[in-house]
């Protein structure tokens, strides 16, 4: 009995959600995560977007079938990315396949990966303002490159 109340009390502790949980409730998605920080800064978000983000797949659209052998893309993987009102450049994702079906209604090619391999695509290179999640939502979110850091230091632990 002892030991079962221990290893209930630890799974309760590493709980790996920003708000604690308790035996009963799920874990929240993503998109939950952003809808309560609707209001705040992205210095107060970010951490707790980026652990959520870190345990699931993202889902982007891709220019085309991306060729795969035993689920690896063996392929080059473009991206499908568009600029924003003043010129620049983003990559677009979608926690979900209902948030990536919002954007393209119609359908279409996308690749599901790792947020941290998109990540580390899109770091890298220069000419990206940054990464937009669920651009067709009430859970839409950017994440600019100017808090790059704060995302590597959350995808590090």
């Amino acid at each position: 009995m002892a030991l079962r109340t221990f290893l209930r009390n630890m799974a309760i502790a590493l709980c790996l959600l920003p708000a604690g949980c308790s035996e009963n409730e799920a874990p929240q998605s993503t998109e939950e995560i952003i809808r309560q920080h609707h209001n705040s800064p992205l210095s107060d978000s970010i951490d707790a977007v980026v652990q959520t983000l870190a345990k699931r797949p993202v889902f982007v659209g891709t220019e085309g079938v991306t060729p795969t052998e035993n689920g690896v893309a063996t392929g080059e993987l473009r991206l499908k990315t568009a600029a924003d009102s003043q010129g620049n450049l983003w990559a677009y994702a979608y926690t979900s396949r209902e948030e990536f079906s919002q954007a393209f209604p119609e359908g279409g090619a996308y690749a599901e990966l790792a947020f941290a391999d998109l990540f580390s695509i899109i770091e890298p290179n220069p000419q990206f303002a940054g990464i937009y999640l669920n651009s067709a939502s009430d859970s839409s979110y950017p994440i600019p490159r100017e808090i790059f850091e704060r995302v590597k230091k959350n995808l590090k632990e």
